[in-house]
């Protein structure tokens, strides 16, 4: 390093020496972790139920669009299907 800079000797010498961690440090870094591994859990249930939410809304969306076109929705123009015979 330079001499013009001697803020910046300081700085590299006072990083080179090792921080002793204590112990609230590291119960705060347990409990973060703790946190967030949890929260991480619960993060593939919430999605599943948001897009079970989303298909209803999805549905309402399309009948709109059919409706506003002017269109038969799909399988509305079909004729009934016959009922297979009894066995």
């Amino acid at each position: 390093m330079t001499s013009s800079a001697p803020h910046l000797q300081a700085h590299a010498a006072a990083s080179e020496q090792a921080q002793p961690m204590t112990i609230t440090v590291i119960l705060a870094t347990i409990g973060g972790t703790t946190l967030i591994l949890t929260a991480a859990a619960r993060i593939p249930q919430a999605l599943a139920e948001f897009l079970r939410a989303c298909i209803p809304v999805a549905t309402a969306l399309r009948e709109l669009r059919t409706t506003l076109n002017g269109r038969t929705p799909r399988g509305a123009g079909l004729p009934p299907q016959p009922s297979p015979p009894p066995p």
